[in-house]
């Protein structure tokens, strides 16, 4: 990644700081017991409340929503991950994704 703009690093200082201050907020939560699932909560719900998602550079309406499908197709692949679940099942099998203003 080369920063060819200004604004570029403004974005990235300030993701980073939201990123530092994630990590911080997650280290003094941890407990004695406590699970990596319930540790991981804590992140997403801190990176949410500060909707630490955004794009660099000049980027149109369709790259923004490429950006907006990527994330969620993640996030669904990610709530196939099981401990008992063989990997090559990721993104296979029943799945049922209702999108927003379709039934």
């Amino acid at each position: 990644m080369t920063i060819t703009h200004a604004d570029d690093l403004d974005h990235l200082k300030i993701i980073g700081r939201i990123v530092a201050n994630t990590m911080h907020a997650m280290a003094k939560a941890m407990e004695v017991g406590m699970t990596t699932r319930e540790l991981d909560a804590i992140g997403r719900t801190l990176l949410d409340r500060a909707d630490a998602t955004f794009c660099m550079g000049q980027v149109t309406a369709a790259q923004h929503k490429l950006c907006r499908d990527g994330k969620r197709a993640m996030e669904l692949g990610i709530a196939q991950v099981g401990a008992s679940k063989p990997i090559g099942g990721i993104g296979r099998g029943p799945l049922i994704v209702t999108l927003p203003g379709r039934t």
